[in-house]
């Protein structure tokens, strides 16, 4: 968490700011089968890192496949051109054909197949994300498969792009 933080530092103490600062948080714990012990925790400790930071920020816990939607859809409805915006995800996540998926909690997903249709899509948070000048996108999510009894040739979270220049993609682990 604390090489997470000072990276984050870094890149704020970087980006010349003419908008506004903003944070969309996501911790998610409350997994029906493989509950996490320091995922909710540690949204917590980036939201009050981040309004240390001058960061308007929002903070979502265990949140469902519905809620999720609707606090990315709100957040990045919200973005404007000169903003900086930072999105965090701490929690399950899996890649699938080389699509990282942020699962969300309440729904006992069985299978990587279930993923495109029960989890949300990183590729498309972080393409939502694109309309402000600047993005610092971070997945704190394990890059292990959660589902058990099912094998995957895809270990770990896929390597992801962003816009060239304005989007800054950290992983707290590094690939397979």
């Amino acid at each position: 968490m604390k090489k997470i933080a000072c990276i984050i530092a870094l890149l704020i103490a970087t980006i010349y700011m003419f908008g506004a600062r903003k944070a969309l948080i996501i911790g998610n714990s409350a997994y029906p089968d493989q509950a996490l012990r320091n995922a909710s925790n540690d949204a917590r400790a980036m939201d009050n890192t981040l309004k240390k930071l001058g960061f308007l920020t929002t903070l979502v816990s265990n949140a469902d496949q519905m809620t999720m939607e609707d606090a990315i859809y709100t957040f990045s409805e919200g973005i404007k051109a000169n903003d900086e915006v930072l999105f965090y995800y701490s929690g399950h996540g899996a890649n699938v054909d080389g699509d990282n998926y942020l699962i969300p909690v309440g729904k006992t997903i069985t299978g990587e197949k279930e993923l495109k249709y029960w989890a949300y899509n990183a590729n498309l948070a972080l393409e939502k994300l694109q309309a402000a000048e600047t993005t610092i996108f971070i997945l704190d999510a394990c890059r292990n498969n959660p589902y058990k009894g099912v094998r995957s040739v895809n270990k770990g979270l896929a390597t992801m792009q962003g816009k060239a220049g304005s989007q800054y993609l950290i992983f707290s682990t590094e690939i397979g």
